[in-house]
């Protein structure tokens, strides 16, 4: 149960299982047999044995949810300390998953695990390293724009558009996109009971992974017409496509990417997605998406402006435009 799993799919089915045999223990009156499996999965057992985390966290996902269900289905009271123990365990999931020098696939697996385990558990308790957690399987799992945008141009064998659109159509039918709205939900709630210097420390994060695209990948770009076309086309597609709840996110990502680019690469993207956009009946994203896209248009004229002032000249100007810009953005 704490060796390797290939995919999140597999994962859940350990979540499941772990639920089934844990109300059968409960059903039996068969605490201490819980309290075993706690201790197996404990986050000194973890360190010492080796473990590999990404089954444990969801052994402790689905062991919480057994007790969620028992509680409410039989009217349970059961020790506060019980429900703590595989909370530890994901809390010590949690801060694995942050450290760098991880085997990629293993960190990428136990980022979606631990988000989407969370999901499935019921409400835990606010904590630093599941907060950080859960942000970075958003950013990175949920909503991989830069990657998609970096692939889209630099495929060598020049059918990006294709290719990426594949790797769209593969993340859409994932496990764990259909429930970025739980997973926004978790990070909503973590995040509303952390600390100051926790809840900061999201932020940075969150502001560091927008800061999308070198403007060197327009000019990649600029010799491939038609792959560009494609892409911006698949890019404004899905805005309509994905959760209501994960599109604030993909908007300002996409805006992050637009003001990095040369002039001539803004202008080019705006009066296309100005048109996608005029063309839209989707009633709910429309208006959202008509405001966006005049702060958008500001924010790329502003900073056409600061460019053309002299650096020397206005270096007090320019910071206080530099830091309404930034403003701006964080309100996009």
């Amino acid at each position: 149960m704490c060796g390797r799993i290939g995919s999140l799919s597999v994962g859940v089915k350990v979540l499941k299982l772990v639920e089934w045999l844990l109300l059968g223990f409960i059903e039996s009156r068969k605490m201490r047999k819980v309290q075993v499996l706690f201790e197996i999965i404990s986050p000194e057992t973890c360190e010492s044995q080796g473990y590999v985390l990404s089954p444990v966290v969801m052994v402790a996902c689905g062991a919480l949810r057994a007790l969620r269900v028992a509680s409410a289905r039989y009217r349970l009271d059961f020790d506060p300390r019980l429900k703590e123990a595989p909370e530890w365990t994901i809390r010590f999931a949690a801060e694995k998953a942050g450290l760098e020098g991880k085997h990629v696939h293993d960190r990428r697996l136990l980022l979606q695990c631990v988000a989407l385990g969370l999901t499935q558990c019921g409400q835990i308790s606010s904590h630093e390293s599941v907060l950080c957690c859960v942000c970075m399987a958003l950013l990175e799992e949920l909503l991989p724009l830069p990657d998609l945008l970096k692939m889209s141009v630099q495929s060598p064998d020049g059918n990006s558009a294709a290719v990426v659109k594949n790797r769209v159509k593969q993340h859409l039918d994932s496990i764990l996109f259909k429930e970025a709205g739980p997973v926004t939900g978790i990070l909503c709630n973590q995040y509303s009971f952390a600390s100051d210097k926790a809840k900061t420390s999201v932020e940075i994060c969150i502001w560091e992974y927008a800061q999308v695209q070198d403007k060197s990948l327009w000019r990649s770009w600029e010799g491939s017409t038609e792959p560009c076309k494609k892409i911006l086309d698949l890019l404004l597609r899905l805005i309509f496509l994905v959760d209501i709840q994960s599109f604030p996110y993909l908007l300002k990502e996409l805006a992050e990417f637009v003001t990095l680019l040369p002039k001539e690469g803004q202008d080019v993207l705006l009066d296309d997605m100005h048109a996608h956009v005029a063309e839209s009946d989707d009633v709910t994203r429309k208006p959202v998406l008509v405001s966006w896209l005049q702060s958008l248009s500001y924010i790329s004229s502003q900073a056409t402006h600061c460019e053309s002032v002299d650096k020397d000249a206005n270096a007090c100007s320019m910071g206080s435009d530099e830091l309404s810009l930034n403003r701006t953005m964080a309100r996009l």
